[in-house]
């Protein structure tokens, strides 16, 4: 991820209901939002454009 990246994805992670613990942008940690983020963020709109930019990392 670039650095640009990287602040967008701490932004939108801000914005949701992520675990304190999933919040490091690690492969496991994009795989693991990708699977379960969007139980609890469902009906929030940054959670589209948190998987737009996490998919090609995961």
């Amino acid at each position: 991820m670039t650095c640009y990246e990287i602040n967008k994805f701490r932004r939108l992670i801000d914005q949701l209901s992520v675990p304190d613990n999933r919040t490091v942008p690690t492969q496991a940690n994009l795989r693991w939002l990708l699977a379960n983020a969007w139980i609890e963020n469902r009906s929030n709109p940054k959670l589209y454009d948190l998987m737009r930019l996490i998919r090609p990392f995961a």
